[in-house]
Parts: C-alpha cells; sequence; structure tokens
C-alpha cells in the first residue's frame, strides 16, 4: 500500500510514518522543512518538501497514493513556541 503523510515530521506523523514503514507500506513523507524531513530516515521511501498553506507546493504529491493520511495542524506541544506558526495561523486556512 502506498501511503502518503502530510505533516510527517510532526510528533504524530513520525510516529505513523514509522509504523506504517514496519508493516510494509510504502510511505512518502510530506512536510515544510526538508532536513527534518531526512531526519525519518531509510524507513521512508519518499519525502516531499511542500506547505499546505501554499497550494501549488502540493501539487502532484498524492500521485500513485492508495492513502492520503493527514497530521497537518499547529503544534500540539504544551511548550511555547513549539511549532513554527500558531493554530489561527495554520488551522483556521
Amino acid at each position: 500500500m502506498n501511503v502518503v503523510i502530510a505533516g510527517a515530521t510532526s510528533l504524530l506523523g513520525r510516529h505513523v510514518a514509522g509504523a506504517l514503514a514496519a508493516r510494509g507500506c510504502r510511505v512518502t513523507a510530506v512536510g515544510r522543512d526538508a532536513r527534518r524531513l531526512a531526519l525519518l530516515g531509510a524507513t521512508i521511501q519518499g519525502q516531499r518538501v511542500a506547505d499546505a498553506l501554499v497550494p501549488a507546493s502540493l501539487e502532484g504529491a498524492c500521485e500513485g497514493a492508495d492513502v492520503v493520511f493527514s497530521c497537518l495542524g499547529a503544534s500540539v506541544a504544551m511548550t511555547p513556541f513549539a511549532g513554527w506558526r500558531g493554530y489561527l495561523a495554520v488551522d483556521t486556512p
């Protein structure tokens, strides 16, 4: 099964990507930061730098996918400044 994980560099996204890869799924990770995507390791077959708030960057990101799993949204970490942007800047649009 081919799975695209949007928001793959988030805490939830990293866990989902690892669990699906361990089950034999072909995982394509989508995130805003190429360095953080690279940290996901060799278990991830594909990587795509894109920002959900920039629709053009997502063009073709889901081609060949059987499933798209979204972990998009502002960080839910309780520490201040954990995410790049707050809820009103990410979740509302």
